[in-house]
């Protein structure tokens, strides 16, 4: 798939561009001085949002992370989620960081610093514009647009976006996609942008770690086959189980509660390996069967599947919205329960992306169509 890198602005563009406030040129270029910046938000203990006390509108969150340490377990070194973000070159699809700080507010932690998206994520954005308001279905072109911009962030991550992969850079997977760890980015139109965050379970691929059994992550939004998780596959899952969400409001995996209920009933104990879980709780999420709704269904036909309505808490019935039946098929290619036979990376970008785009041009014009094109570099 052809991609764009960045160019630099002409002479016109650049002289219109001077006209600006001073403080407006500054906020493009990150510089932290801690006399310059002051608590804004604290999200968490580890988390929080600075504002620059100059240049008002610049906010960075501030993100402070435990020191790992390097294969003698000697020396400490940046945190995963710094060194593989530090592998990557900028993308437009992936939230960049700013900037890092060693062993700094202490010497077991490093400080991250990130851009910041004000919508939030993709599950607070969710329930804040569509469930609080009277459950209203997320439109299609929104889902295509997520689709089309988070295969593009795989595509980059795995390498896969030209014909002959970049030799400098090898193969990394995310391994914790999950509607939490994507963020909704306003774009100047009617239609967000996505970009993929949170890199803290991320590696590089390597034929031996395919073969390794790993718990991490967030085992709603993992495959089947987990623990095998450590492939593109598994990421390819994660991804068409985010577009699940969107359309249904669920992740594609049977309740955890009725699970473990029908396990108790058949006498059926946790194994041995439930002990390597944080909780019996995260064991039985991780070992629910999967569960693909099709989402271009009527009312009727979600009714005899038995899938709909739901109640809301407030007594609401629910029935999910119909979408295409490309739409449908394409999330369904993502989440085929043999990994042989799940769509690949490639294939979405090559061949999803396209059909996207050409949905979105039928059904929401040019505005729909904007920021579409991946950028890579500076």
């Amino acid at each position: 798939m052809p991609r764009k890198r960045r160019e630099a602005p002409t002479a016109t563009e650049s002289t219109s561009k001077r006209s600006k406030a001073s403080a407006d040129r500054e906020q493009a270029v990150f510089r932290w001085k801690q006399n310059e910046w002051t608590l804004w938000t604290r999200i968490d203990t580890l988390v929080h949002l600075m504002r620059n006390k100059y240049v008002s509108k610049q906010v960075v969150v501030k993100k402070v992370l435990k020191l790992d340490k390097d294969e003698d377990g000697e020396r400490r070194i940046a945190h995963a989620e710094v060194r593989m973000l530090q592998r990557l070159p900028e993308c437009n699809r992936v939230v960049k960081l700013l900037g890092y700080l060693h062993q700094c507010p202490d010497p077991a932690h490093g400080s991250a610093f990130f851009e910041y998206y004000p919508l939030g994520d993709v599950s607070a954005w969710k329930t804040k514009n569509f469930d609080n308001k009277n459950w209203k279905p997320v439109p299609e072109p929104y889902i295509w647009r997520f689709f089309i911009q988070m295969a593009q962030a795989l595509g980059f991550i795995h390498n896969v976006l030209d014909p002959v992969p970049d030799p400098s850079r090898p193969c990394m997977l995310h391994r914790d996609i999950k509607p939490k760890n994507i963020l909704v980015v306003q774009n100047g139109t009617t239609y967000p942008s996505f970009k993929l965050h949170d890199f803290g379970c991320a590696t590089i691929l390597t034929p031996e770690k395919g073969r390794i059994r790993t718990l991490c992550g967030t085992y709603e939004w993992q495959p089947p086959e987990n623990p095998m998780v450590n492939t593109t596959a598994a990421d390819v899952w994660a991804l068409g189980a985010c577009v699940h969400y969107l359309a249904t409001g669920r992740s594609p995996v049977q309740s955890t509660t009725e699970f473990k209920r029908k396990e108790l009933e058949r006498g059926e104990q946790p194994s041995k390996g439930a002990n390597c879980y944080d909780s019996i709780d995260r064991y039985y999420v991780a070992r629910a069967p999967r569960v693909v709704t099709r989402i271009n269904l009527t009312r009727a036909q979600q009714e005899l599947a038995g899938i709909a309505p739901r109640i809301t808490p407030t007594g609401q019935p629910v029935y999910n919205a119909e979408y295409s039946d490309e739409l449908n098929d394409w999330m369904c290619k993502a989440l085929h329960h043999n990994p042989r036979r799940r769509t690949t990376t490639a294939t979405l970008v090559e061949r999803m992306v396209p059909d996207g785009e050409e949905m979105l041009r039928t059904t929401s014009g040019i505005a729909g169509l904007a920021d579409l094109h991946i950028m890579i570099g500076n």
